[in-house]
């Protein structure tokens, strides 16, 4: 059985190409961004960063995503843009010139309010630039892997206008240096949580049962139990009973 589990494991960690997380956390509350990057961060996650459409396929397949009905109502994710990202405007409209992949609303020229809305929440299965002031539910991935790349779309700093990063150390995830694994690596690393997965049996507490005289429930332990009652009382009436009369009558003549 920890074998199944442990393979489990691996096909999806080790899925080459595709950037994975192990889980999905839903906040119940809702938080500006910066307070939604926190709490993520609390359940030892981060806001979920989707950066690639395979990623997106992954997040949208997956069971939380279909138990938390994430294909409507507003969420913040980890992309926020600093002042490293340009403007450009056109008429009256101003956007942010980014390249990256995102899955921008096809209802406004998205990304657009720069420099203003810098944050970006998922609305309805679409992407939206936000102010980071809005309150909105955070999704937090836990347990992120990509082995095949790094990943750089979650600016989450901002800038000052001296050039320097005020809140550089406390940020997480402004850079993930993944790589990919070689096979030597691979083995040690199942070989590891094989290790750590492995069950003792004689540690179970079905084991242990075995040893001790406990009471156990089941209708078929106590029918076993009620015969072997029966069958002790049929030997002690049958055998032990008519020895003790004897014996009595025996002391009693020699009396």
């Amino acid at each position: 059985m920890e074998f199944v589990v442990l393979m489990l494991v691996f096909n999806s960690l080790l899925r080459e190409g595709s950037p994975l997380f192990m889980d999905l956390h839903v906040s119940r509350n809702i938080f500006k961004w910066e307070d939604a990057r926190k709490y993520c961060q609390t359940k030892n996650g981060r806001l979920i960063v989707l950066d690639s459409q395979e990623k997106w396929n992954f997040y949208n397949t997956h069971d939380k995503y279909k138990s938390n009905n994430l294909s409507a109502g507003w969420y913040w994710t980890g992309l926020r843009f600093d002042d490293t990202v340009q403007c450009h405007t056109t008429g009256d409209m101003t956007t942010w010139v980014y390249d990256g992949w995102a899955r921008w609303s096809n209802s406004v020229s998205e990304p657009n309010a720069c420099p203003w809305d810098r944050c970006i929440r998922l609305q309805n299965n679409w992407m939206w630039t936000s102010k980071c002031k809005m309150r909105c539910k955070a999704i937090c991935e836990i347990g992120w892997i990509d082995p095949m790349r790094s990943t750089t779309i979650e600016p989450i700093f901002e800038t000052t206008a001296s050039g320097t990063n005020d809140t550089c150390d406390t940020c997480c995830f402004n850079a993930n240096y993944s790589r990919k694994l070689d096979q030597h690596e691979r083995e040690q690393i199942q070989h590891s949580l094989r290790v750590q997965l492995a069950v003792n049996k004689t540690d179970l507490s079905a084991q242990r049962r075995k040893l001790i005289s406990v009471y156990d429930s089941r209708p078929s332990s106590v029918a076993v139990g009620g015969l072997a009652c029966v069958i002790l009382a049929a030997i002690v009436g049958v055998i032990v009973v008519p020895d003790i009369i004897c014996l009595g009558r025996y002391m009693f003549k020699q009396v």
